[in-house]
């Protein structure tokens, strides 16, 4: 279950760099998240245990949805530490500069001639 909401939250941070970086070019980036099927394996998400790991995992998807979808700044810096640490060197340090990647205008496609 743990590795289900961390793939999924990754393939949601990688949809979100692949549409900006190929959105400029004209080109729409989707992805398919499907949901928790139920099996032998997933029937652990019905114990104490299991229940954890998906509020966790639910609260991940807020403070993304939050962040990502909604663009809200500041209910979004309930989930971000103001000592959050960039992993990427494209990107400004810290949760500011998180939120201001994402706060950029979406850049425009220009058709160019060939």
């Amino acid at each position: 279950m743990a590795a289900w909401i961390t793939t999924t939250l990754c393939s949601c941070s990688r949809l979100f760099c692949q549409s900006r970086c190929l959105g400029v070019r004209g080109i729409r980036v989707n992805a398919v998240a499907p949901g928790v099927v139920e099996t032998d394996m997933s029937n652990f998400t019905k114990t104490d245990s299991g229940r954890e790991i998906v509020h966790a995992g639910a609260k991940q998807f807020e403070a993304f949805n939050t962040l990502f979808n909604k663009r809200d700044y500041d209910a979004a810096s309930r989930f971000w530490s103001d000592k959050y640490t960039q992993h990427s060197a494209h990107i400004e340090p810290g949760r500011d500069g998180l939120f201001r990647l994402i706060q950029q205008p979406a850049l425009r496609a220009r058709p160019h001639s060939g």
